[in-house]
């Protein structure tokens, strides 16, 4: 799984990049697989590292991923 900036993202949306994508000049419905080629393309990820943590409520430990702060 990939965590994505989703505010980045909105920033560098524009429709010059999107038409590249797409492969057309003029405004139309784009597909589903379209739009993911777009996210993997452009989606500035956020860095996680992996961690391991005991859960209380389960008493059971865990792996997860915290978000690294800059």
């Amino acid at each position: 799984m990939r965590i994505i900036d989703a505010d980045k993202l909105k920033e560098q949306v524009c429709l010059d990049k999107f038409e590249k994508i797409t492969h057309s000049p003029e405004r139309r419905m784009v597909t589903f697989d379209e739009v993911l080629v777009f996210i993997d393309t452009y989606a500035s990820s956020i860095e996680t590292k992996q961690i391991k943590y005991f859960d209380e409520d389960e008493k059971v430990w865990k792996i997860g991923e915290v978000i690294v702060d800059e």
